[in-house]
């Protein structure tokens, strides 16, 4: 049994998305303004790629648009972050 129609559903996936999306970008600001990531850990956003990518496999599989869109942009960002991370940090992987 649904609780919701299906538009209420997808209205909320893409609200989600939208605060999934702008959860990275204050790390992303927070490590260019101070031009330091070591506090940055390696394998929480290496693990962030990989759940991503499968969350992304599943979308498609599934026919999920805001779960693709969310998980693409949770993607590129965990790359940017991990970009970043290397080009700060004095603690090279």
């Amino acid at each position: 049994m649904l609780l919701f129609n299906d538009l209420f559903n997808d209205l909320l996936g893409y609200i989600a998305i939208i605060f999934l999306s702008f959860s990275f970008f204050p790390q992303i600001y927070i490590i260019i303004k101070n031009k330091n990531a070591d506090s940055v850990s390696y394998s929480t956003y290496y693990i962030n790629c990989l759940a991503a990518s499968l969350l992304i496999i599943y979308a498609i599989n599934r026919s999920l648009l805001p779960i693709l869109l969310g998980n693409t942009i949770v993607l590129f960002t965990s790359i940017v972050i991990i970009c970043l991370k290397y080009k700060y940090s004095q603690d090279l992987p």
